[in-house]
Order: C-alpha cells, then sequence, then structure tokens
C-alpha cells in the first residue's frame, strides 16, 4: 500500500492526470523509475538518495520520439565497453538505427550484453547508450541510456529520448557503467529525458 500510495504521489506531482496521452505515458514511465530508486529493491543508500530526490526531467515532448529504420547487423561483432571501473563489459554490436532530426541524418547502435543475453528475463534486452550536446550542462557528462528490446516488427520501431535516464555512476562511484563509445556520440541537443541534478556535474 505504501508503494502504491508512493507512486500515486509521484503521478499527481508530475501533472499526470491533466495531461496527453504521450505526457502520461513518459509520466508513468518516469513513476516506474522513480520507484526503482526508492523503492525498497533499490541499489541506492540514504546519501545517494538525496541527490536522486534533486533530479528533475525535460518536459515531455513528442518530437523527441522518432520512428527509426532499424537494421539489424547480419555480423554481431563483439567490442569491449571501457567503464567508470576498472571493469571491462563485453557487448554484441546488434543493430544501427538510423533517424533524422531536422536537417541533421542521426545514427546510434543498440548493443546485446553477452552477460544478460544467457539470462531468460534479459534474452531480448538491447542496450542504447547515447551522447549529445547537452552533457556536462543539463545532463550527466558521460551520457545517458535507453533501455531497448529485440523488436517484433523491425519495420516499426520507435526510439523514445524522453525514456532516457543516467547511468547508476552519475550519483556514485559505487557503481561500474560501460562508457558511450564515440560512434554514439549525437551531433545535436537531446532536450528529452532526465536532467543531472543541480551543482552534481560528475563524468566518467
Amino acid at each position: 500500500m505504501k508503494v502504491r500510495s508512493t507512486v500515486f504521489c509521484f503521478l499527481l506531482a508530475q501533472g499526470i492526470f491533466a495531461q496527453t496521452a504521450f505526457e502520461k505515458e513518459v509520466a508513468a514511465f518516469r513513476a516506474e523509475q522513480h520507484e526503482d530508486f526508492f523503492g525498497k529493491e533499490s541499489r541506492f543508500n540514504a546519501k545517494e538518495k538525496k541527490i536522486l530526490k534533486k533530479v528533475t526531467y525535460f518536459p515531455a515532448d513528442e518530437q523527441f520520439r522518432f520512428k527509426v529504420t532499424f537494421r539489424e547487423l547480419p555480423q554481431k561483432d563483439t567490442v569491449i565497453f571501457a567503464t567508470s571501473t576498472a571493469r571491462m563489459a563485453p557487448y554484441l554490436k546488434y543493430a544501427l538505427l538510423h533517424f533524422q532530426y531536422g536537417s541533421v541524418a542521426c545514427s546510434l547502435y543498440v548493443y546485446q550484453s553477452v552477460d544478460l543475453m544467457k539470462q531468460e528475463a534479459y534474452k531480448n534486452y538491447l542496450f542504447l547508450p547515447f551522447r549529445d550536446l547537452t552533457n556536462g550542462s543539463t545532463t550527466y557528462g558521460g551520457g545517458r541510456y535507453i533501455d531497448f528490446s529485440i523488436p517484433a516488427d523491425p519495420q516499426n520501431v520507435y526510439l523514445d529520448f524522453n525514456r532516457s535516464y543516467h547511468p547508476y555512476c552519475a550519483y556514485s562511484d559505487r557503481f561500474s557503467c560501460p562508457v558511450v563509445p564515440p560512434e554514439n556520440v549525437l551531433p545535436i541537443a537531446i532536450n528529452a529525458g532526465v536532467k543531472m541534478p543541480g551543482g552534481v556535474k560528475r563524468s566518467h
């Protein structure tokens, strides 16, 4: 009952009950993420949660939700990601996404974790790390992530930057997070998704 009340209060604070369908969808996603950060399964300690309480978001903006061309790579090479610690993380380069932002043609790779794909719950999970022109100012210097899935219909795939979030290492050095590769740096500002808490400008 306490968890439901917490989520309800968060939804109320986001103004979900007076929003469009798209805005409600984004607010519901943020409420779920809020529960991950503060609920009983949270991996953050009390000190780290004080930073998290200052987290804000860009307003939900449908112009940052793109229908993308999803091109699965015929050969999925293994790439080793550096992380915010000494750990190295193996991923498969799974697919390339193409989308258009105004006059700018953009592309991003999505990856599949070699370790997670062995688990039934994550066999369809794909990982999309990216950087953009907001990093180091309004968002974390090390970039942001988006969770993705192997699509059932590759011809009907959407990429919603309103669902972008900071890696755990943006809030604490206790965590080990993959570093965004140079190939996933966008030449545009993604003013959507999570913002960095004021005064905290961490980077890998």
